[in-house]
């Protein structure tokens, strides 16, 4: 009789134990605790010298930042990512960093292209230091690992002032046949996220993005009733010109995509379409017809040759310009906007420049545009 009463205890006892943790489980998954968006995070392990946090953002790039924890200066030459497949990405900059300073890199291909995919890189910093008995170049190595990102927004941005602030540069960074064009034309697509503060004075007009050379300009900017519009100009074509605005306005303090495409049709004639976010505006006018030879970001360069008419000074937050050498189909410009103002390129084969505005003016499209700032705060 005790034997059979100390065993109806044991699975009394035992039986509450059990629930007890289940509840507990319970109570935890309930919280998120087991849940796999909360399991899911990116880490770093290595990388000696230096302090690195990364994440896959949308469109399949690689957002890299580098904490310099040396008690010395360094500059940061390339980042090498060797995927999982063994394909090595490599990013080629220049960016110096005082003790405790961080700069932001982006990688293009070097993660999914979809969101809550796992991924698993190693990767490589190559740095110089100002030490003059060896100065390097050094490398550091570790791995980082995570799970893409559904959508996502760039930690930093560039301020303009609406008086003075400017980021030019030149398709011409490099001499000789090397130089890579703007825009490999007839076709081209040109988005950038912006945050507008005020709208222009009357009768005047805010450049967004610019780019142009003695014969040919294209200007998308923002008009003094909140239109976004764009002109451009070509004396190729006798002096052929459109100016196409948006029925509606670019919005105030609000993260907006803002853009335009050209599909080019015959003897220099094409359709061009308006993005505010995914709301588009069509018209047909005369294509571009031929590279960029600058390029500017809150500043009309076309004034610089003798075309365009003045504009007043852009205020606004801006971040993540992407400019392609081809059209971007509605249905992608769409994924862009979803994606959020964090998203990657997604046309990367077509992609002549590409400018996060993350801490810097840096292009990270390989093909080495950065422009040259001026009176422009980056908020990071």
């Amino acid at each position: 009789m005790d034997r059979a009463q100390a065993s109806v205890e044991y699975l009394i006892i035992y039986g509450l134990v059990l629930l007890t943790a289940a509840l507990a489980a319970y109570a935890l998954f309930s919280l998120g605790i087991f849940s796999p968006a909360s399991t899911a995070s990116n880490t770093v392990s290595g990388f000696n010298g230096f302090g690195v946090s990364q994440a896959c953002i949308p469109g399949g790039a690689l957002i890299f930042t580098i904490e310099n924890t040396q008690s010395i200066p360094v500059s940061i030459t390339s980042i090498n990512i060797t995927l999982s497949n063994n394909t090595v990405k490599t990013v080629r900059t220049s960016m110096s960093l005082q003790p405790s300073e961080s700069g932001s890199f982006f990688a293009l291909n070097s993660c999914p292209t979809k969101g809550g995919v796992s991924y698993y890189n190693t990767a490589s910093i190559g740095f110089v230091t100002g030490n003059p008995v060896n100065s390097g170049p050094f490398p550091s190595s570790g791995s980082i690992s995570g799970t893409s990102a559904y959508s996502y927004t760039l930690p930093g941005f560039a301020q303009f002032n609406g008086q003075t602030s400017t980021i030019v540069g030149s398709s011409c960074t490099v001499s000789g046949p090397g130089c890579p064009p703007l825009n490999l034309e007839p076709d081209f697509g040109v988005f950038v996220w912006i945050q507008l503060e005020n709208y222009p004075s009357a009768g005047k007009n805010a450049s967004v993005y610019s780019e142009g050379n003695t014969s040919v300009y294209l200007n998308l900017y923002i008009k003094s009733n909140g239109d976004l519009c764009i002109a451009t100009y070509n004396t190729v074509y006798a002096g052929k010109s459109v100016n196409l605005c948006s029925t509606s306005t670019v919005p105030l303090n609000a993260w907006t995509l803002v853009g335009a495409t050209l599909t080019a049709g015959g003897a220099g004639t094409g359709t061009f379409n308006l993005y505010i976010n995914s709301n588009s505006y069509s018209g047909s006018g005369n294509e571009e017809n031929g590279p960029g030879k600058a390029f500017g970001i809150g500043s009309d360069v076309a004034s610089q040759f003798g075309v365009g008419q003045p504009f007043s000074a852009l205020s606004a937050n801006v971040s993540n310009l992407q400019v392609y050498a081809q059209s971007v189909p509605k249905s992608q410009v769409s994924q862009i906007v979803s994606d959020g103002s964090g998203s990657g390129p997604l046309l990367n084969d077509s992609l002549v420049l590409w400018m996060p505005l993350v801490g810097s003016a840096l292009d990270f499209s390989g093909n080495l545009l950065s422009g040259s700032v001026q009176n422009v705060n980056f908020i990071t």
